[in-house]
């Protein structure tokens, strides 16, 4: 399944961003105000995590995006333990202008940029035999993010970022105490602007 998710990313969207841009004309520069991306390292983790990104501010260079995971954490016998969690960024772009793509406009959600993140994720363990919860955390985690887009064929990006994050867990029961710590993180997307 992660290999075809894969292999569409990297050959259909593409052949999608061509088609496009041969409709478009080439005089007129392209504002794509939206993007939809897959994280990559999710997809080695047993899990997936997808991202919507829009560029609502778009004067003053800054975009918003909203992200939605879900993770297989371990499967072992007769437990099973799960994540699924939500998050949202606040990112400014300094210049607006990638490498290898003149047709899109000044100011676009291009080039390097700097964000704010936060994240909520909820973990579970379920004991399958018995059928019911063992327990579960709750994970809450403020980032600080840098990163740079590229854009292939005016229309495909690929964004590697890093992170700084701290992160607090706690327990769904209350019968443990929180645990923070301070994590440095990397990311990848792929994905389609239009």
């Amino acid at each position: 399944m992660r290999l075809a998710l894969l292999f569409c990313a990297v050959t259909v969207l593409p052949a999608l961003a061509s088609a496009e841009t041969n409709e478009t004309s080439t005089t007129t520069p392209l504002l794509l105000k939206r993007s939809a991306s897959l994280h990559l390292p999710s997809l080695a983790v047993r899990g997936f995590s997808g991202q919507f990104e829009h560029y609502t501010f778009a004067k003053h260079r800054l975009s918003i995006s909203a992200t939605g995971s879900i993770r297989v954490n371990a499967r072992r016998g007769d437990y099973i333990s799960y994540s699924y969690g939500s998050g949202a960024e606040l990112r400014y772009w300094f210049t607006g202008r990638p490498i290898w793509s003149s047709a899109l406009a000044p100011g676009a959600m291009a080039g390097p940029y700097v964000g704010g993140r936060l994240d909520i994720m909820h973990t579970r363990v379920q004991d399958e035999v018995a059928n019911r919860t063992i327990g579960g955390a709750l994970t809450f985690a403020e980032s600080l993010t840098s990163g740079y887009r590229f854009v292939w064929r005016d229309r495909i990006e690929m964004t590697p970022s890093l992170e700084v994050s701290v992160r607090t867990e706690t327990d769904t029961s209350s019968r443990l105490g929180g645990w923070t710590r301070v994590t440095l993180g990397f990311g990848w997307t792929v994905g389609f602007m239009f």
